[in-house]
This record gives C-alpha cells, structure tokens and sequence, in this order.
C-alpha cells in the first residue's frame, strides 16, 4: 500500500528531534542547497512554500548551468529542502563508507556525533536490500505526495524530454526512468559517450542473464557469500562493486601498513564483475561538477530529476525480479504491496506474501523517511514499529529503542535479526579504487571524480562540518 494513506503529522518537537543532528547551509552558490527555514509560506498550488527555499530555487534557477534545468518541482523542492533530506541522505551514504574513509573524516564526523560503524557498510551481506528499500520507499512517499500535474510545473516526467512509449510521460517525476529502453535513450540524449552506454547495456544484460539463469539465488544459497536472500543478492549487484574482503586479506593490508588508522576493522575491495555496481557508475556518467543539484552529491542530488531517472530505473529492475520472487506482493514501482493490505493490521499477510526482510525494511525506512517529511504511521501499540521508548525493553522481540535523545526514541526492526556473519571468501578483485564512468585516471584518496560517495573525503567538502 502507499504509504501516505496510512500516515498522519507528527508533533513538530518529535520532527525536530528526529532531524537535528543535521546542519546544512541555505545559500544558493555552487554548493547547493542546505538546511531547513524557520517556517512556510503562503500556500502555493497545495503545499506551502518555505519562503527561503523559494528564494534558493529561484537562484539556482537563473544561474547558466544547463544541469539546473533538471530541478524538480518547486512543491517537492521546497518539501525536501525544509525536512534536511539532503543531509539525511549524504549521510546514509556517508557513514556506510565509514571503512573507507581517512581518519579525519572519521574524528570530524563523530565529533559531530555521527557514527558509521554499526552500520551495515555498503558492500556487506544484507546492505544491497536496505540500499533498494531505502530508496524505494522514498520513490513511494514523493511520488504519492507530488503526482504528475500538468499545472505544477516539473512534476511531470514529460517535462524532462520523457516521450517515449515506454514511459507514461504523464507520470510524477519521482518515478523515474521505468524500462531499460527509457534509461539508455536518456543516456543517449545527453551524450553520455559511447563507453558509457556499452558499460549500462552490458549491465542490463548481465542482470537479466543473473535472473533468467538463477544466478542471484545460487549466490543467496551459498553459506559463504554470507547472503541469505536472492533480491539482497541482485540489489547489491546494482547498487555497488565494493565488496567486503576476506579477514586475511585484511591482515595482510595491516601487515603491509595499507590501512588507515586501527579503525580499519574491515577490509573492502571492488569486484570486477561485467556491469556491477552500474548504480554508482550512472551516478558518475551524469554528474556535473559546479551544478548546484549535482547527480553526483548525495546531499545535493535529491533536487535532480536524472537522480529519480536513475533510482527510476534501478525501481523498476527490483520490482520486476520481486515479480518471480514473491508473486503475491503485488509491489511495483511506486507501490510497496498490494493496495489493500494496511502496514500494522496486515503484517502477517505481508510478511507471507513479500517476505520478513522486506517488511521490515520497508517498515524501519518508512518511519525514518516519515519522520523527516513531517509525516508518521498511525499510532501504533506499545511496543511495536514506531512506538516510543525509553530503552531496549519497551520494544517488543524483535524490535531495538533507537533513542533520538535522553528523553528516549522510537522501536526500530532490529537490524541484526537476521544478519549473518559477514564474509566474502575467494572473491576476485583487483583495485580498492575504481575508475569511473568517464574514464578518468583511477581515483586516490583525497580526489572527488570518483562518482557519487566518493567526494566526501576531501577536506573542506562543504558536506562535512565546518572547520
């Protein structure tokens, strides 16, 4: 079901707690838009307009880079803008790098209270469902809050040069590029260059030989590769090339001096599969260093249409292998399961139909997202998803006290229920760094070309706190 048919507002001091450990500027220069203004103004075709972001979107708008005519609509700019999504989501992908950042990155971002090292890393057993459900349930709200509206400019796909016949150009902006044939005639259309296109049709076809062939489930079958689900598999395999080494491999990093601090306490390498990780890869063909919304920020790309052209698509491969997977869910892009199934009275229908770590994926994103928007699932019982709590106990089995504050936090699906031991035993991989998408020279510490992620380990970068 949407989400949004089953949420109501939250105390405001409940969204104010849930989001105040991120700060971001509110100047509208090069880099970006930033936090949230004091309060909304006038109401503007149906929603309320944050009179700042009003005013960053205008400036983004006359400056003369041709990525800012990618902005989405006023409406959900001025939504995401006020609710901080950007700097929810630079830290989402931040912190699951925690690995492989350079020391100081680490102390700046844990003396700014954020701490990536409990985190599922991207790279490890279980993290390629959270990194599709994360998104997809973001696909889901906005896409439900801000449909296709032929009088709000941008909403619509077919504003963004959408007119294929693959593609219902009459669709919200937020669902993106939904074929394989939509997304390479995007990537066509802005000249992206011949090798980038080979890379995403190989990667399209190397999905779509891993599906027909059974590959993801042999993968999820294998006690070794420490994936005990085939769409965890398949979401990995399009998401990132990073994959966690091997403990010996790590010793002989630590022997050899290669590894940061003693917090290297894991070890990452990229495999060199034919089309893995084509996730990150689009992310570095589209990206435009200088832009304000730049594709290749994740604390500025949530106002960039190709960035919902790019999740579009990644929607639309996952839902379609869930089709074969779990074929009474009734998921699709932009529906999490079937319409009539309501999140709390259904849940054992929805874990039978669409599977245990899926529902509580969707369940934990859906109320960390619903936070942040200014929205919430309907009161819940005590105990259960969503529910306050003061410490591990109020929860009921299940469930961790994810605690906001001293006052207490909310019950969270515990992450570690179904997790297990991480391994990557026997993987081939040649380079920690990737070159990307472009074709540059391989990426070293302390550069930015290296896609999306990559850019906050440079000192300075205006996503990390001020000096």
């Amino acid at each position: 079901m949407k989400l949004t048919t089953a949420l109501s507002i939250l105390p405001l001091a409940l969204t104010l707690t849930a989001c105040g450990d991120s700060e971001g500027s509110a100047a509208a220069d090069a880099d970006g838009p930033g936090g949230k203004a004091d309060s909304p103004d006038d109401d503007h075709e149906g929603h309320d307009i944050d009179p700042e972001a009003m005013a960053v979107y205008e400036d983004i708008l006359s400056q003369d880079n041709p990525d800012h005519q990618n902005l989405i609509s006023m409406e959900a700019f001025s939504s995401l803008f006020r609710s901080n999504m950007g700097d929810t989501h630079q830290d989402f992908h931040s912190l699951r790098r925690w690995y492989m950042m350079p020391w100081y990155t680490r102390t700046r971002l844990m003396m700014d209270g954020k701490d990536g090292s409990q985190l599922l890393q991207e790279g490890d057993p279980n993290s390629g469902l959270e990194f599709c459900v994360m998104h997809g349930v973001m696909i889901d709200l906005l896409s439900d809050e801000f449909p296709c509206d032929p009088e709000v400019d941008r909403s619509c796909l077919g504003h963004f040069g959408v007119e294929t016949d693959t593609v219902d150009a009459e669709d919200s902006v937020f669902l993106g590029w939904g074929t394989d044939e939509e997304l390479l005639g995007q990537l066509e259309a802005r000249n992206v260059g011949a090798d980038s296109l080979e890379r995403t049709r190989s990667a399209i076809a190397a999905i779509d030989a891993a599906m027909a062939s059974g590959a993801f489930e042999a993968i999820a079958a294998d006690p070794a590769s420490g994936i005990s689900d085939p769409e965890d598999a398949m979401c990995l395999f399009m998401q990132t090339s990073l994959r966690l080494g091997s403990w010996e491999e790590w010793s002989r990093a630590q022997e050899a001096g290669e590894l940061d601090t003693d917090l290297d306490a894991r070890f990452y390498k990229r495999t060199e599969d034919p089309g893995v990780g084509i996730h990150n890869s689009l992310h570095g063909m589209l990206m435009a260093r200088g832009s304000a919304i730049d594709v290749g920020s994740p604390r500025l790309n949530l106002y960039n249409s190709l960035f919902w052209g790019i999740h579009g698509w990644v929607e639309f491969k996952w839902r379609e292998a869930r089709k074969v997977w779990y074929p009474n869910c009734g998921d699709g892009p932009g529906e999490l399961w079937n319409p009539q199934w309501d999140i709390q009275d259904d849940r054992d229908t929805i874990v039978e139909n669409c599977g245990q770590s899926y529902y509580d994926q969707v369940a934990t994103w859906g109320l960390s997202h619903g936070i942040h928007l200014g929205h919430h699932f309907r009161e819940p019982e005590a105990g259960d998803m969503g529910a306050p709590c003061v410490e591990a106990s109020d929860c009921n089995e299940g469930f961790v006290c994810n605690e906001f504050d001293e006052d207490g936090g909310l019950c969270f699906a515990d992450p570690d229920r179904d997790k297990t031991p991480a391994s990557a035993e026997g993987i081939e991989v040649e380079s920690i760094f990737e070159v990307d998408a472009k074709d540059r020279t391989p990426c070293d510490e302390g550069e930015v070309d290296c896609g999306e992620d990559l850019d906050v380990l440079e000192p300075g970068h205006p996503s990390l706190p001020a000096e």
